[in-house]
């Protein structure tokens, strides 16, 4: 497996690559909107969307276990809960957001990280295209690798726009996933239902 600082480029979204965003962005509002008029209130918007994807999509660039390089020796094993994290992130498939709360328990052998260092963790995660699934999985394998506790369980409650503005239509519909490592059993309790 590759170390994921080698995969990851130097600059992400430099003057240059925003510049050509905005242009390929700006070719689809052309076939999008014919009217000159809306057309000409546009104008500035494929620049503006380009320049959001810098923060959208920032988790990309970084190494989501730098956030976890400040760890504490454990000093009970009793469990550790942080519930709901509020999180967004962007579809991989609609390139439409989807946003919800991730809950965290692990129960610690002999490490653990302080809760601010938990939820960056999180976000570098969730600030790149993503499926919920790999994103909960992303989340709870890097926690297992890093403090290596007893047990861990991961849960993400997620409304997704691309199931709310095409396809089923269905706005109140959320997608739960869960990840699960170690001895985990006795952790859901913390989380609630």
């Amino acid at each position: 497996m590759k170390n994921e600082k080698e995969t990851i480029p130097s600059l992400f979204l430099g003057e240059r690559d925003i510049g050509a965003i905005s242009d390929k962005l700006s070719e689809i509002l052309d076939i999008l909107e014919k009217d000159p008029v809306r057309r000409a209130a546009l104008a500035a918007s494929p620049g503006k969307i380009a320049e959001s994807w810098r923060e959208i999509f920032g988790g990309i660039t970084k190494d989501p276990a730098a956030e976890l390089r400040n760890k504490y020796r454990a000093v009970s094993a009793d469990p550790v809960a942080l519930r709901d994290i509020a999180f967004t992130s962007m579809c991989e498939h609609h390139f439409l957001p989807f946003f919800g709360t991730i809950d965290i328990a692990y129960r610690p052998r002999d490490l653990i990280a302080g809760f601010g260092a938990i939820i960056r963790l999180a976000e570098v995660y969730a600030k790149r295209p993503q499926i919920q699934e790999r994103l909960t999985a992303e989340i709870a394998d890097k926690l297992y690798e890093e403090l290596r506790p007893a047990g861990l369980l991961v849960r993400i409650r997620a409304r997704h726009l691309c199931m709310t503005m095409i396809g089923g239509k269905k706005s109140e519909s959320a997608v739960a996933t869960e990840a699960c490592r170690g001895e985990y059993a006795d952790l859901r309790g913390l989380l609630g239902n």
